[in-house]
C-alpha cells in the first residue's frame, strides 16, 4: 500500500515508481558540455531505464546487481490526469520470492514510499 502522504493514488496498492532525474544523465558528460541540450537520445533512454531500476532498490531494497536488464512494456496514459503519461517496465530478478520479501520487509532508503 502507498503512503497516506502521497500526492496521487495514495493509501492503494502500488508499485515501485518515480521519475527520471536528467541531472543523472548530466553527470555523464564532459564538464565543458554539461547542459541539457547536450543529452543525446541515448544518455535519455539510459536514465530512463536506469532510473526504476534505482527505484526497486531504494523502495523494494533489491539492490542492482540482483535485477536483470529493464524491459519497457508500454506507455499507459492516464485521462483523468490531463494525458499525464507513466512508462511500465518488467525486471526480472535473480531472488525466490520469499528472499525479496525478506528484503522488503527489512526496508529500503524510501520504504515509506
Amino acid at each position: 500500500e502507498s503512503a497516506a502522504w502521497k500526492g496521487e493514488q495514495a493509501c492503494k496498492i502500488d508499485r515501485p515508481g518515480g521519475h527520471a532525474e536528467p541531472d543523472e544523465s548530466l553527470k555523464l558528460l564532459p564538464e565543458s558540455k554539461n547542459e541539457y541540450r547536450f543529452l543525446s537520445d541515448t544518455l535519455v533512454r539510459k536514465e530512463l531505464f536506469e532510473c526504476i531500476q534505482k527505484e526497486v532498490r531504494d523502495e523494494v531494497n533489491i539492490s542492482l546487481e540482483h535485477q536483470k536488464a529493464t524491459e519497457l512494456l508500454g506507455v499507459i496514459y492516464n485521462l483523468k490526469k490531463g494525458g499525464r503519461l507513466a512508462l511500465e517496465f518488467y525486471i526480472c530478478l535473480d531472488l525466490a520470492s520469499e528472499k525479496v520479501r525478506e528484503l522488503y520487509n527489512s526496508g529500503g532508503a524510501e520504504a515509506d514510499e
